[in-house]
């Protein structure tokens, strides 16, 4: 018995992962590339830019996209992300990069699906 239940906790401690943040080149579709990092995990994640950007990817426009931080989430602004020239973005922006807004957004959303699993389990 106590060997069915060793594989079954590891299996629950395996499914929440932080995203591979290692670096890697994204495309938009017309072509040009740019550097950024994986970051979040199940409850919040996005793209960090190079320059510090959060970024996601939309899927009307198909392309990635500058994203805003609102007290409900992370959302696509419409400015399509092009790459820097020479250490300068291409298309400036007012970014939000305000690491304590992201933090507080992930908190939020980590304990909305805590209680959401809490009230599963009661059932």
């Amino acid at each position: 018995m106590q060997w069915l239940l060793l594989p079954i906790i590891l299996s629950s401690l395996l499914y929440a992962a932080p995203a591979l943040s290692t670096k890697r080149q994204f495309q938009q579709p017309d072509g040009t590339t740019f550097s950024g990092k994986q970051r979040g995990d199940e409850y919040l994640n996005w793209i960090e830019s190079q320059e510090g950007d959060i970024l996601l990817y939309n899927k009307k426009s198909r392309q990635y996209e500058y994203a805003t931080i609102d007290e409900d989430g992370l959302s696509t602004n419409g400015q399509a992300v092009r790459p820097s020239i020479k250490g300068r973005r291409a298309i400036p922006l007012n970014r939000q990069d305000d690491g304590d807004k992201i933090r507080a957004l992930w908190e939020k959303k980590r304990q909305k699906a805590l209680q959401r699993q809490k009230r599963i389990k009661s059932r």
